[in-house]
């Protein structure tokens, strides 16, 4: 007889198994192997999260809701199931499903800037963008470094021509995240659409000292020039 610890074994061997067939991008067979291990020990919670990504991937939702329905019958408590149902409501463009999900995820303690990440993205697409500006503010104070938060940001200011606003945040990028180019490229254009090219020859300067391959920054020197 199969012990209570032979079965988690036997589940979490399965569940990698998968993981390697999603990695390459092989959803069908890894769906198979995350069905092995919900046979295998039905209550590892992870199985649900890993079928539910699979099948979001191949637009199989309603079978991507089931798994996740499964995983409540264990803990209806854990906050990341309803960060993953709020992922497939957004994908069916269900905005107000999805936000309700991502509060019940928030209100069970689970903190992960992508629910703000993701709320931005979809408030963007419904043309709010007072709304989008709020969410990606809220993805950073989660996480400072999230390089996306600030990028989604920055674009949203330039969008709009707050060309003031944009350059706080190019800096902002600049001090947090000193390893990512975008900070210093979108300083430099908008320096230089503001007419402060002193400054804008500056910036560029740094880039190129720190980023000597990107071909970029060449490209902006020659405009520069």
């Amino acid at each position: 007889m199969v012990n209570i610890e032979n079965k988690l074994a036997l589940a979490q061997e399965y569940n990698q198994q998968g993981r390697v067939l999603y990695s390459l991008d092989k959803y069908k067979e890894a769906i198979a192997f995350y069905l092995k291990a919900e046979k295998a020990e039905p209550m590892v919670i992870q199985t649900y999260f890993n079928l539910a990504e699979a099948y979001v991937m191949m637009d199989r939702f309603d079978e991507a809701r089931k798994a996740l329905k499964r995983a409540q019958i264990i803990d209806k408590d854990v906050g990341e199931i309803y960060f993953h149902l709020g992922n497939v409501a957004l994908l069916e463009e269900k905005v107000e499903e999805g936000k309700q999900h991502y509060a019940k995820a928030v209100a069970c303690g689970y903190k992960n800037p992508y629910i703000y990440m993701n709320l931005g993205s979809a408030y963007e697409d419904l043309g709010d963008l007072e709304s989008a500006l709020n969410s990606y503010n809220k993805a950073i104070q989660l996480d400072k470094y999230f390089a996306s938060a600030w990028l989604k940001k920055l674009e949203l200011y330039l969008a709009q021509e707050q060309y003031s606003e944009a350059l706080s945040v190019s800096e902002s990028m600049m001090e947090f995240l000193p390893d990512k180019f975008e900070g210093y490229h979108y300083k430099f254009a908008i320096l230089m659409e503001l007419g402060n090219k002193n400054e804008a020859k500056e910036v560029l300067d740094k880039a190129l000292e720190l980023f000597p391959d990107d071909p970029g920054f060449k490209l902006d020197m020659v405009h520069f020039l």
